[in-house]
């Protein structure tokens, strides 16, 4: 074409899909990596909020199971060992 090899077209045409295919996979990579980021941003606050919430309802919870396998007993403090009386 124009003087130029045969070849050369078509190596033209596999150059450009190689640009056009690594630039397209960073483009996608910093797109993916922002929506991480933003759901990282978003999520871990939540749920550490959630945790530091959920963690009194969770201890109520199992102290609740816990009572009624044990034989009835004093206050909290004789089961925690510090019954000095």
């Amino acid at each position: 074409m124009f003087g130029h090899p045969r070849g050369l077209t078509f190596l033209f045409a596999t150059e450009m899909w190689e640009r056009f295919s690594y630039y397209g996979m960073r483009a996608l990579l910093v797109l993916y990596m922002l929506f991480l980021l933003a759901v990282i941003v978003t999520v871990v606050p939540l749920s550490m909020l959630l945790r530091r919430a959920l963690t009194p309802l969770m201890g109520a919870r199992l102290e609740r199971t816990r009572q009624s396998y044990e034989a009835p007993s004093g206050s909290g403090v004789e089961r925690l060992g510090h019954d000095h009386g």
